[in-house]
């Protein structure tokens, strides 16, 4: 059987956990005889909904105890959309799961910047004669033919068509040389 435990979790420098920080789980995980191998890290909330990331591990050994420490990304909750309080920091996989219970108190300012854009209304005229001369650009660009012409070709084409030429310059050598041979 496996067995999937949350030893602890590390919030940073301030030991509180802010929506849009990085938090570090230390887990212990024993894969026993099972032919599954992934493990889900992240966090949810009362309703079950998740806030954050998800980090995924892979144990490919079987019968080895392994301890990790597997980072997970809580949402930046700019919009506000969650509340301060009791969430849970899931760990599933190999037919187990683990939870422990953190407090989630504010946002990371950083990553919730407002950008201000400022829009500005102009009333500027436009005269006929501006109107017509970018109409007279806008036909003669129209009725220009579109060309295929190559304008660059890389060294590796141009040494393909030159082998292609001399192929065909020996092989007419070689068929001129044919004809006079059993001419004389």
């Amino acid at each position: 059987s496996s067995f999937l435990e949350i030893e602890k979790v590390y919030f940073g420098n301030d030991d509180k956990a802010r929506f849009g920080d990085s938090l570090r789980i230390r887990a212990v995980i024993y894969r026993g005889d099972t032919s599954k191998y992934n493990i889900d890290l992240y966090v949810v909330d009362k309703n079950n909904d998740q806030v954050s990331k998800r980090s995924e591990i892979n144990i490919e050994d079987k019968f080895k105890n392994i301890t990790l420490i597997v980072p997970v990304q809580l949402e930046p909750n700019c919009n506000g959309k969650y509340s301060n309080g009791t969430y849970k920091v899931v760990l599933k996989g190999l037919d187990e799961i683990n939870t422990e219970e953190i407090e989630i108190e504010g946002i990371t300012k950083s990553l919730c910047e407002v950008i201000k854009i400022s829009e500005k209304t102009s009333s500027e005229k436009v005269s006929s004669s501006q109107l017509q001369q970018s109409s007279e650009i806008q036909q003669e660009t129209s009725s220009m033919p579109i060309t295929s012409s190559v304008i660059y070709q890389s060294s590796d084409i141009k040494a393909k068509n030159a082998g292609i030429y001399f192929f065909c310059a020996v092989l007419l050598l070689l068929i001129i040389y044919l004809i006079f041979k059993k001419n004389l």
